[in-house]
């Protein structure tokens, strides 16, 4: 079967703060219900006129295949974060602040080698709905390429949203006691939950210390990363949310796992011929991101 063009699994995006594409039409093929002439249509030989010693046994048909465990379809993925366990957590450290942004730059809880080849920074907020719907495929993808992929993820609290910038420091909070992507997985799920009393309770089953927790969540330090991550979203002209940079490519909204990884793929192989021709491994995302969009390369990697 031919893959579905690039642009066609990225026509119908979704993000908060920005309107949904319209749905293409997509027309079922007609069913082939042309018959073949007698000729093609096997049958059993006749064996009639042999004798009983010589009618050939029987053909033995093939052992069944052994089903194995099928990974769950990715519209299931959408519906249930937290499905699969939580993503090991990698910290990448603070990045040296962009010229002219609000806030400060803080450590970013991430997935997958700090030396990828490529790099997906995610700026999402714990009250979208449409981001919701990224957590189970975005663990999917950094499980399919675990030594080229590294997940990193930005928090861009939107302004509409009330109880995101609290969800945002609370997941910081957790970050620090090494449970951002438990802590993560939880809230998303439980995404109407989200005051106070609730993201303790999200931390708390996520095995973080009660009161570090509550002790960490009023550091003015995370507001201030909380701030300055969401104003690197929107010096990139990404309002909306959740918000991908691969590489230096940006797009804003949700559309499809499928689509997210063709984008994936495009950068893998440019990122593999910049290593091929002599590019220490480190600096190949940065690179590859300052070809795309210097502008993106200065705010995303302090560059």
């Amino acid at each position: 079967m031919r893959q579905a063009p690039l642009w066609l699994l990225l026509s119908l995006v979704a993000a908060c703060g920005k309107p949904a594409g319209p749905a293409p039409e997509v027309q079922s093929a007609a069913p082939d219900t042309t018959i073949s002439s007698p000729a093609d249509i096997s049958s059993p030989p006749d064996v009639s006129s042999l004798p009983v010693d010589t009618v050939p046994p029987r053909p033995t048909p093939p052992p069944e295949p052994v089903a194995s465990p099928a990974e769950p379809d990715d519209r299931i993925l959408e519906k249930t974060p937290g499905l699969t366990p939580p993503l090991e957590l990698v910290r990448v450290p603070p990045t040296k602040a962009a010229k002219g942004l609000a806030g400060t730059p803080g450590e970013s809880a991430a997935a997958g080698p700090n030396d990828a080849l490529v790099k997906v920074f995610v700026f999402s907020d714990f009250q979208c709905p449409v981001c919701r719907r990224a957590v189970e495929p975005l663990k999917k993808l950094a499980r399919a390429y675990p030594k080229e992929l590294q997940v990193i993820f930005k928090h861009h609290a939107l302004s509409s949203h009330g109880s995101a910038e609290p969800a945002a420091r609370a997941a910081l909070a957790a970050q620090k006691q090494g449970r951002f992507w438990e802590f993560h997985d939880r809230t998303f799920d439980a995404q109407q939950n989200l005051e106070d009393a609730d993201l303790l309770a999200h931390a708390t089953a996520s095995s973080c210390d009660p009161k570090a927790f509550e002790l960490a969540i009023q550091d003015p330090a995370l507001a201030a990363q909380v701030a300055y991550e969401s104003a690197q979203a929107q010096a990139l002209g990404m309002e909306g949310t959740p918000a991908f940079v691969i590489n230096g490519e940006k797009s804003v909204g949700w559309g499809s796992y499928l689509g997210l990884e063709s984008q994936v793929r495009a950068a893998l192989e440019t990122a593999r011929a910049l290593a091929a021709s002599g590019t220490p491994r480190v600096r190949v995302a940065l690179e590859a991101t300052r070809a795309k969009d210097p502008t993106a390369a200065s705010i995303l990697f302090g560059d």
